[in-house]
């Protein structure tokens, strides 16, 4: 029988990445690179399990493409995607990890634009420029082989790369 004390001490655990997972790669930002940054263990477990990646509450089936159902319309509260992940091109989509954002997860592809959905808060839009460069991944290209996944080290404030398939979840 499991103890509620052992699932607790299970959720508050971090996610351990052994050395043997490490690639020797560090992340150097690329114009071409788009990126996903996150505290949260769930977002490398989910991925690692489902082999894809899929927001929790996100519903591929529903997934929206383009902006024509917008036209004609003089206002819109669109929320487009809303569940979806946000990926931002040429830098850290949200920020750098400091004290403030404990941020400990990045996530890369450099897969091309088309892509991804242009998306800014939740409502999709006609370009990359539009929507600042960032964007929702379409649901054909979320297998995890288009991924790259790094940890950051608090100490010498770099991103180490990681085979996800080493890691136990």
């Amino acid at each position: 029988m499991i103890k509620l004390v052992d699932l607790l001490r299970e959720m508050i655990e971090d996610l351990e990445v052994p050395q043997d997972a490490y690639t020797g790669k560090v992340y150097s930002n690329s114009p071409n690179t788009w990126t996903h940054v996150s505290k949260h263990d769930g977002v490398i477990e989910d991925i690692k399990k489902k082999r894809k990646w899929i927001s929790r509450d996100e519903d591929l089936a529903h997934f929206v493409y383009g902006t024509d159902h917008l036209k004609g319309k003089r206002f819109s509260l669109s929320k487009d995607n809303k569940s979806s992940i946000y990926m931002k091109k040429g830098a850290l989509y949200i920020s750098e990890p400091s004290d403030k954002y404990p941020i400990k997860w990045l996530v890369t592809t450099d897969l091309p634009d088309d892509a991804f959905q242009p998306n800014i808060n939740g409502g999709n839009t006609d370009t990359l420029e539009k929507s600042h460069d960032i964007g929702v991944l379409k649901p054909q290209h979320r297998d995890i082989k288009n991924f790259k996944f790094y940890k950051y080290n608090t100490t010498d404030k770099k991103w180490y790369e990681f085979n996800i398939d080493k890691i136990k979840v």
